[in-house]
């Protein structure tokens, strides 16, 4: 059995995560993959303001929901002090003793990987699979793999996959400016704007976006009827001073008009074929200085031009 873990402080979880573990899972097809958020990072101490663990392992859950074959686990949120990856390692290893147990690092983990705790224990129970960042990290992913294989025959796989060059820090920083959604999966994005974490303000965009999808032509067919292939039909157009309008294909009907056509008996107007009625009046648009913008209502929070109300 292949178990594939991928740790970390997921602050906030990125398509950059998820992107690099599409990658690992098509390289080394595990049976099983383990997200295990961190509680104390041990190489890096969390930014101040960054969200409580059990916040951390929420969003990470959302992020990874539409992943076949991931389980998110809050293993190291159980332990107290720093999350070292080896405990982690000797608590899998005791309930899957014959498992082949591969390890997911970047290119900043694997060059400082002798600093870690019990690293050498780590060397003799997984297989590392190294994965650079971007396409310049590569030759340094290979370089160090080489060096950890002829010092400690280590086993190591180096991927020349190329995932979102993103980091957890750039989508901090964009939060607050109301930027970076196009880092983070929606349902991920959504809780970071409802629980108004790292000083996130909403992309007002965004909001417009998911309070009103833009129609498909699925969607306008019901507006025209069935049967017209999302085209509109045929419309009454009344004749100036004559009864019995005519028919326009694809003539949408008059401001003030009935989408019905005129009524029986004649067209809009009275000339000289009689019969015909006087169309209702066309409602006037208010002047633009004195209308008012239309706020936004999404997930129960309002919005009116870039403040929450």
């Amino acid at each position: 059995m292949k178990i594939c873990i991928y740790g970390g402080s997921f602050n906030p979880p990125h398509l950059g995560h998820t992107a690099a573990l599409r990658a690992v899972r098509a390289a080394i097809r595990p049976d099983l993959t383990l997200v295990i958020p961190d509680r104390i990072p041990p190489h890096k101490e969390l930014t101040a303001g960054s969200p409580e663990p059990a916040e951390r392992l929420l969003m990470t859950m959302l992020a990874f929901s539409g992943e076949p074959g991931v389980e998110v686990s809050d293993m190291e949120l159980h332990r107290s002090g720093k999350s070292y990856t080896a405990d982690t390692v000797r608590e899998l290893r005791a309930c899957n003793p014959d498992a082949e147990l591969y390890l997911v690092i970047g290119t900043d983990m694997l060059t400082t990987f002798e600093e870690w705790h019990d690293f050498r224990y780590l060397l003799g129970q997984v297989t590392l699979v190294a994965l650079a960042r971007t396409g310049d990290e590569h030759a340094e992913v290979e370089r160090f793999s080489a060096y950890l294989r002829e010092t400690y025959g280590a086993r190591v796989i180096a991927l020349p996959a190329e995932p979102i060059p993103v980091t957890s820090t750039t989508v901090r920083a964009l939060l607050p400016q109301r930027r970076g959604s196009e880092y983070l999966a929606p349902n991920v994005y959504a809780h970071i704007i409802q629980q108004r974490l790292y000083g996130a303000k909403p992309d007002l965009n965004w909001l417009r976006e998911q309070a009103y999808p833009p129609p498909t032509p699925r969607r306008n067919s019901h507006r025209w009827g069935g049967g017209h292939g999302g085209r509109p039909p045929a419309v009454w157009r009344g004749k100036e001073g004559g009864g019995g309008g005519r028919l326009r294909g694809g003539i949408i009907p008059r401001r003030g008009a009935p989408r019905g056509g005129p009524p029986r008996g004649g067209g809009w107007g009275r000339g000289a074929g009689g019969g015909g009625q006087e169309p209702p009046p066309a409602t006037k648009k208010k002047p633009a200085a004195n209308r008012r913008s239309k706020a936004v209502v999404w997930n129960g929070m309002r919005f009116i031009g870039v403040r929450y109300v």
